[in-house]
């Protein structure tokens, strides 16, 4: 499917390595994408959708049946048409020819309905995916924050380490270690509990494809690789050839294809019948015919062709102003994913490693007696909060394109 094929280019910018290369324990987007795919139940339902309007179109190509029906008069009575001496035994095959084009009307509606069924199942395995990318996403920036949190033990038990042998030396004060025993333990438990919301969140990811448990221990990708912006334009441009506008045309399609079924019915059928009859007084038969139509009924059809019509238009501007909805959200996904991207290469670029030098030019200032366990402690905190905020900001870039790639239908662009 192109669907599955632009998902997978996604995760290709995501994902560090392919299936080869990942370890058995290790999940990689596109292992998490084709696992969706196979097993996710919500997307099982379209298959038996397409079945019933694949039943409904073969229906719809019927012609009227015809109908067989046997008719007897003038027996069982009294005098003269006693017994069966005088029955008239009528034998007629009747059925009636549309006029309006009513068949090809029906097809027309089955086959507009399929089409939304095919946008609509676009979209739901869209859904269903983004909702699984993003899962994935805030999954690779949790394990980022326990790595984080690894650091910080590191710091901390660092950190302790020289101010113990500062206090031995008579040049730190004893509550400064114990300071920095509180906050060794601190990190500790700060690890602690992301590791356990890591665990969480890898049973909440593997649930996308049906499994009670994740049978990963780490997910594997490139939280810090963006795809290259494209312009708004080109992305203005790419939402009109997407499964959201594809859906609304759709609906379009079937109010005028169920606009023109309304108006095949205004011409009435004609009815007919032809048959032998067969009169047991005389033993002789002879052929009957008999044609029909309703009158008037192109004057009772008007009301609701006028109601289907209305409909019809009340459509059209329902479907404008979802329309501008999905350019509005796209327009803020675009801006706040350009945004997200720049934030994290100017902390990349210019404030991590500016707080870099600063954590090692406090470390030593400290060692040498030149700054306080404060100062150095601040630095620390800097940094860490820093590459924090380059985890969430991360995040928050890879979240905005699966918000515009659902919205456009297609991914963006590998770097």
């Amino acid at each position: 499917m192109h669907l599955i094929r632009y998902l997978l280019v996604f995760a290709a910018t995501l994902c560090a390595v392919t299936f080869g290369t990942a370890h058995a324990q290790t999940l990689t987007l596109p292992q998490a994408i084709e696992k969706t795919l196979s097993h996710n139940p919500q997307l099982r339902g379209f298959e038996f959708k397409h079945k019933a309007l694949t039943a409904q179109r073969k229906q719809a190509q019927l012609k009227p049946q015809f109908t067989l029906a046997l008719e007897a008069e003038n027996f069982a009575g009294s005098g003269e048409i006693a017994g069966t001496d005088s029955a008239e035994i009528t034998l007629a095959l009747s059925s009636a020819i549309e006029l309006g084009d009513k068949q090809n009307a029906r097809i027309t509606v089955v086959d507009a309905q399929q089409q939304l069924a095919l946008a609509q199942q676009q979209i739901e395995t869209l859904d269903v995916l983004g909702n699984l990318s993003r899962d994935f996403i805030n999954a690779l920036a949790l394990q980022e924050q326990v790595s984080l949190a690894n650091y910080s033990v590191q710091l901390a038990q660092t950190t302790l380490t020289s101010v113990t042998k500062r206090a031995e030396l008579g040049a730190a004060p004893e509550a400064d270690v114990l300071r920095a025993k509180a906050a060794l333990s601190q990190t500790k438990l700060q690890a602690q509990t992301l590791k356990t919301e890591l665990t969480i969140r890898f049973t909440q990811l593997a649930k996308n494809w049906g499994e009670p448990a994740a049978s990963f221990n780490r997910v594997q990708g490139e939280l810090y690789t963006f795809a290259p912006a494209q312009t708004w334009q080109n992305l203005l441009a790419s939402i009109e050839q997407g499964p959201a506008i594809a859906q609304l045309t759709s609906e379009q399609r079937i109010a005028k294809a169920q606009y023109q079924l309304i108006s095949s019915q205004a011409s009435s059928d004609i009815e007919w019948q032809l048959g032998v009859r067969s009169f047991a007084s005389t033993g002789d038969t002879g052929l009957v015919a008999a044609v029909s139509m309703p009158l008037g009924s192109s004057k009772r059809n008007r009301h609701s062709m006028n109601a289907q019509q209305a409909k019809q238009d009340e459509l059209v501007y329902q479907q404008q102003h979802q329309k501008l909805q999905l350019q509005e959200v796209l327009f803020k996904a675009y801006h706040l994913r350009n945004n997200a991207i720049n934030a994290a290469h100017t902390l990349q670029q210019n404030i991590l490693p500016n707080l870099q030098q600063a954590l090692a030019l406090t470390q030593q200032a400290y060692e040498s007696g030149r700054y306080s366990y404060r100062d150095w402690l601040a630095a620390q905190q800097d940094l860490l909060e820093a590459n924090h905020q380059l985890i969430q900001t991360a995040a928050d870039a890879h979240n905005q394109q699966t918000m515009i790639e659902q919205l456009t239908g297609q991914a963006l662009p590998k770097h």
